[in-house]
């Protein structure tokens, strides 16, 4: 009896043990499942990231590659116009010169003309003089000295009057050349439409000193990075600033643009988006005249650039109401 109990006992203990056995082993399965799922879950989120990643990398390589294209558009076209400009200055620098030499011409076939006249005077005078050789010593020294004086102040004329030409012909043409060079780097400038580093230095001055002045109102429009087109939340916006300004007494609109110090080519970009702004506002019924515009690059920002939050706060437009 005994050892049935005992062999009863072992068996249960058999029985317990390989229930156990078969409870860890579920329990190991159904980690192991969950473990796969998780496998499973993790590789498609990372598939989708990937995918995700790629997209934006393509997007922005075909940004980037627009943005190339369209910076190279411009640089051809803004080389075949300084080209066509340079044309046209050498072309006019030649028709210029062609002018002066003939004024040149001109004003040595007069001054041969003078010298002629200036001879025939000396060879008056030289008759003259034979004629008083006879008279008595001292009226003839009287009327040699006459003569002297006379001929030294003819010279004295004659030399000035040349001086003078010679000055004003100069004076012509290196105003000539000077007109010419500035009209030259106007339509370079007005084609480029970039502010100068020197413009940009005093512009940046004037609106710091400008700060210290009362004005009417002022309020800034976002942009995202890289771009210039206006969203139509701004445009909305900005009808509604234009129906307020129209009951203003002011004396004029000012619209700085601005970029952070990150994105490519800064000063077009913030001359670009002043621009949009200032057309928004003359198609909402503002008066041209009143309104100007200028793009102020990254050399006022309102924030650090060394994160988002302060690089989305200089990428904007400021307009100021005078």
């Amino acid at each position: 009896q005994e050892e049935r109990e005992k062999t009863k006992a072992q068996q249960q203990q058999i029985e317990k043990e390989k229930a156990e056995i078969a409870e860890t082993e579920r329990e190991a399965k159904e980690e192991a499942r969950k473990a796969k799922e998780e496998a499973e879950r993790l590789k498609a989120e990372i598939k989708a990231y990937e995918k995700a990643k790629i997209q934006e990398e393509q997007q922005e390589r075909e940004i980037l590659k627009a943005d190339l294209e369209q910076a190279r558009k411009e640089e051809k076209e803004r080389n075949a116009y300084e080209k066509k400009l340079a044309a046209e200055a050498k072309k006019k620098a030649r028709e210029e010169e062609k002018q002066i030499d003939a004024e040149i011409k001109a004003y040595e076939k007069a001054k041969i003309k003078a010298e002629k006249e200036r001879t025939k005077r000396i060879k008056k005078a030289e008759q003259e003089y034979q004629k008083f050789k006879k008279e008595p010593e001292v009226k003839q020294d009287a009327r040699i000295m006459e003569y002297e004086i006379m001929l030294a102040e003819e010279q004295r004329k004659e030399e000035v009057r040349i001086k003078i030409e010679k000055e004003k012909i100069l004076t012509e043409k290196r105003s000539a050349q000077l007109a010419q060079a500035k009209k030259v780097e106007e339509k370079r400038k007005n084609i480029s439409g970039e502010i100068t580093d020197e413009e940009l230095y005093e512009k940046k001055k004037e609106i710091e000193n400008r700060m210290l002045k009362p004005i009417i109102e002022s309020f800034e429009v976002k942009f995202m990075s890289g771009k210039y087109e206006l969203t139509p939340h701004w445009k909305i916006e900005l009808e509604k600033q234009s129906e307020a300004v129209k009951k203003y007494t002011y004396n004029k609109i000012s619209i700085e643009g601005h970029a952070d110090a990150t994105e490519q080519m800064p000063k077009k970009l913030s001359r670009l988006r002043a621009k949009a702004v200032c057309d928004e506002f003359i198609n909402n019924g503002i008066p041209a005249e009143k309104i100007n515009y200028t793009g102020l690059s990254s050399v006022l920002p309102a924030a650090a650039n060394d994160n988002e939050a302060g690089r989305m706060a200089n990428r904007r437009v400021v307009v100021i109401i005078e």
